[in-house]
Order: C-alpha cells, then structure tokens, then sequence
C-alpha cells in the first residue's frame, strides 16, 4: 500500500477526494490502472515523471504486494529482486518526488 500511496499521493483513508465514497484506494488505483489513466493515477506533486516503463513495472510490482490473496504476496526479497532489473529505479526514486 505504502508504494500505492507514493505514487498515487493518495491515503488509503482519507476519502475526500473518492467520487463513491464507499470506495478504496487499492480500488481506485485498480480502475486508473485497467483504463490505463496513468496521467490521473500520478500525484501531482510529482516532479518529474519518471519512463513509463519504469512507472508501469513500480505500478504493477504495488499491485502484487497488494493482492487480497495473501498468498500470492512477494515478500521483501521478491519484491527487491524485481527491481534489480532496473535497480536505477530504486537509487533515483528521490529525483521523481518531493522528499
């Protein structure tokens, strides 16, 4: 969730920005993400948008650690080695946000 936050600049409980107010974070992201609204899923106070292959593998590594299934969860080390790939990804996070 902590990744879905970032990117989103959104908090799983604060519901003031939700058209359905019945509706969650991980729902919201879900539905930006299947209609591929990458430009609505992204804080705004991001900087610099990072690739878009980059973004797309960050946003699809969230979405795994969020699974309802707890089972089909990566741990820590999976989710690690999924970036390794493209470790630069990991380094340079602080150029794409306000830290």
């Amino acid at each position: 969730m902590l990744m879905i936050e970032i990117i989103s600049g959104k908090y799983p409980n604060d519901f003031s920005w939700e058209i359905e107010p019945e509706g969650k974070l991980i729902d919201w992201f879900k539905s930006m993400v299947e209609r591929q609204e990458f430009d609505h899923l992204l804080d705004p106070k991001i900087r610099k948008v990072p690739p878009l292959m980059e973004l797309k593998k960050t946003i699809l590594i969230a979405l795994r650690c969020a699974d309802a299934d707890v089972e089909k969860r990566p741990t820590m080390e999976d989710v690690f080695r999924m970036f390794q790939p493209r470790g630069r990804l990991i380094i340079n996070v602080r150029t794409y946000l306000f830290l």
